[in-house]
């Protein structure tokens, strides 16, 4: 059981904090569409493990250890999974809700 807290600590919970910020901040300063910046917030939260990554290859080349470095790079895979899958949910449900709505705002990108 103590396995799942470790998976949820360190895939789950800061890929899903970092886009509910992101999207939260965009429709409060930027007045973006709120699905819109959950959407961004998932595209930014897959480029964070990016950057931990390579600071998890020196830890281990400079001979800190392997399990640590080696869970932290596991779990950046699993998050890259859950911020793909963020995204297309949050891209799907905001682009449903305009095509209800018919604003015209995802032909005024295109």
């Amino acid at each position: 059981m103590g396995g799942w807290k470790t998976v949820i600590y360190l895939t789950i919970l800061p890929c899903t904090l970092e886009a509910v910020s992101v999207g939260v901040s965009s429709h409060l300063l930027l007045g973006m569409p709120i699905l819109l910046g959950f959407t961004m917030g998932f595209i930014l939260s897959a480029v964070s493990p990016a950057v931990v990554v390579s600071g998890m290859l020196n830890l281990i080349n400079d001979g800190y250890g392997d399990k640590v470095p080696s869970l932290v790079i596991a779990s950046a895979s699993m998050d890259d999974v859950i911020s793909i899958s963020g995204f297309a949910i949050f891209c799907d449900l905001f682009l449903d809700m305009q095509k209800d709505h018919d604003t015209g705002f995802v032909q005024n990108i295109v």
